[in-house]
């Protein structure tokens, strides 16, 4: 049993260190290394950025320098200013001494009114007295009885009665129709009689004056 582990183990020893030398060997021959391109790549990049930094830097010399900006007007403005401030008359001191004597007077009143004393306590017994005797006196009033039922039966067969009475009644007759053409005619005759009457004269002036 020993055996064939140490046989098993030195033949994966061997086939590990075989593949590890084939690797090296077909990564040697296949892969190119690019060590000494990445170096040459770098040094270009590093020109090239150097003399564009350089580029930049001649720009910036070839830029016009700034003119000084002459503030002497402005200066000389300032100082008339400081002159003109400098010249105002200072304010004089406020007097406050009379404010003061009236604030120390009002004070000295408000001191001297007097403190309004506790108002005596309000002796509330008679009045609860009162209320519970009114009290006890509506609990002691009787509660109206509930009324009794009132049977109306009679009042509606009374009803019912006169109903039936009342359709039993027979309805009048429809009147027949008068024909008053006659009057009419004679009423037409008298109105043309009266039409031919004629009408009164006016009578004379009557003189009063004699």
């Amino acid at each position: 049993m020993i055996y064939l582990l140490a046989k098993y183990t030195l033949l994966f020893l061997l086939a590990s260190i075989l593949g590890f030398m084939l690797g090296y060997w077909y990564s040697r021959r296949n892969i190119e290394d690019v060590t000494e391109s990445f170096e040459d790549m770098r040094k270009a990049s590093a020109r090239s950025d150097e003399a564009q930094w350089n580029k930049l830097w001649q720009q910036f010399s070839a830029l016009p320098q700034p003119k000084e900006t002459d503030l002497t007007s402005v200066f000389e403005r300032l100082d008339g200013v400081q002159t003109l401030v400098s010249s105002l008359p200072k304010p004089e001191p406020v007097n406050l001494a009379s404010v003061e004597q009236r604030l120390e007077s009002l004070a000295e009143t408000v001191r001297r009114i007097p403190v309004p004393e506790k108002p005596a306590a309000v002796n509330l017994a008679p009045i609860e007295k009162r209320l519970e005797t009114l009290a006890e006196t509506v609990s002691k009033i009787p509660h109206p009885e509930k009324p009794a039922a009132v049977d109306l039966g009679p009042v509606e067969a009374k009803l019912e009665t006169l109903a039936e009475t009342v359709s039993k009644i027979p309805h009048p007759e429809k009147p027949a129709t008068v024909d008053l053409g006659p009057v009419e005619a004679k009423l037409e005759t008298l109105a043309a009689t009266v039409r031919l009457i004629p009408a009164p004269e006016k009578p004379a002036a009557v003189n009063l004056s004699s």
